[in-house]
């Protein structure tokens, strides 16, 4: 019994930790289906959920992208990963939270020039335990964001979306950076709620 455990474990181990990385990545199409995929440029190149996180002592590994909709919020979220592994180490881990509100009609373009409720963020997971964050600034954010399937009967919602983000002082205040910038586009993200 104990060697069946142990044999699922490693298994479970080395599933998760697929070599995924490529030069040549590319943005997921855009697509209004409920593909379960989010991506967008970065000045390092595409940025696309891909790979799992995995957690060895508990459990396995978890969905690379989770997404959802509270109906009597109109509140609209979404989180997902990005872990890329060459010859099975990981060279890159990253995050993205993306929440907001959903007007009633759904369908439509959204901004925070023009007061819309958006938050995103991009973490970066550092190699030596400290993560970097990207967010919209308090004053003066600039996000945009082009709903272009909002379905809660078949529960997708798919999307465009373009903004600037700026580094994280500290993880104590909420206080960006004005010059350490992060600028996103082309992004789009089609994804199945619950």
């Amino acid at each position: 019994m104990r060697k069946a455990l142990y044999i699922v474990l490693l298994i479970s181990l080395w599933s998760c930790r697929k070599d995924n990385f490529s030069l040549n990545r590319t943005l997921p199409e855009a697509t209004t289906v409920g593909a379960q995929t989010i991506g967008f440029l970065i000045p390092i190149g595409v940025w696309r959920n891909d790979g799992q996180v995995c957690f060895p002592f508990a459990g396995g590994c978890r969905e690379n992208i989770r997404a959802g909709f509270q109906s009597d919020t109109r509140s609209f979220w979404l989180s997902a990963d990005e872990v890329l592994r060459q010859s099975g180490q990981v060279i890159r881990s990253s995050n993205v939270d993306f929440n907001m509100d959903i007007r009633t009609a759904g369908i439509g373009n959204y901004s925070t020039i023009n007061g819309d409720r958006i938050h995103f963020t991009y973490i970066i997971r550092g190699a030596s335990g400290l993560d970097t964050m990207y967010m919209l600034p308090q004053v003066s954010p600039h996000f945009q964001v082009t709903i272009t399937r909002f379905d809660t009967i078949a529960g997708i919602v798919a999307a465009s979306f373009s903004g600037i983000l700026f580094r994280r002082n500290d993880f104590s205040s909420s206080t960006t950076s004005t010059s350490d910038s992060v600028f996103i586009r082309d992004g789009r993200l089609d994804v199945r709620i619950r």
